[in-house]
């Protein structure tokens, strides 16, 4: 087997691991609780537009009218007591910490094999 293979094998085996984490897991259940609420879906599309609008805004220096401020913080009032909503949220919130504690223990050897005086590359 290759160094190429071995290493492919790893990532396949970290891949695995990490489904089976009870984060993951929650992420996913969430995730397709979401796909089968379609009051939910369309909460969410709402908020993504609105909030699209205030990003373009924002992005070019234009003033945010207070109606499209009103209209935000109400679709995350909604948003904020629609069940499906909070859970996937929490769910998604717990999945990105594993998932940046375990970037950031991948990196700690690339990052040792690069610094001034290390015997990498």
């Amino acid at each position: 087997m290759s160094d190429l293979e071995a290493v492919l094998k790893q990532a396949q085996q970290l891949g695995e691991a990490i489904v089976a984490q009870p984060e993951v897991q929650a992420f996913l259940a969430a995730q397709q609780r979401l796909r089968g609420d379609e009051e939910a879906q369309q909460m969410l599309m709402e908020y993504q537009g609105v909030a699209e609008q205030v990003q373009k805004l924002q992005a070019t220096n234009q003033p945010i009218e207070p109606d499209l401020k009103q209209q935000l913080a109400a679709c995350e009032g909604k948003m904020a007591s629609q069940d499906t909503l909070k859970d996937m949220m929490r769910a998604q919130a717990d999945y990105l910490e594993v998932m940046g504690k375990i970037n950031q223990a991948m990196e700690g050897p690339l990052a040792r094999a690069s610094a001034p005086g290390a015997g990498g590359a």
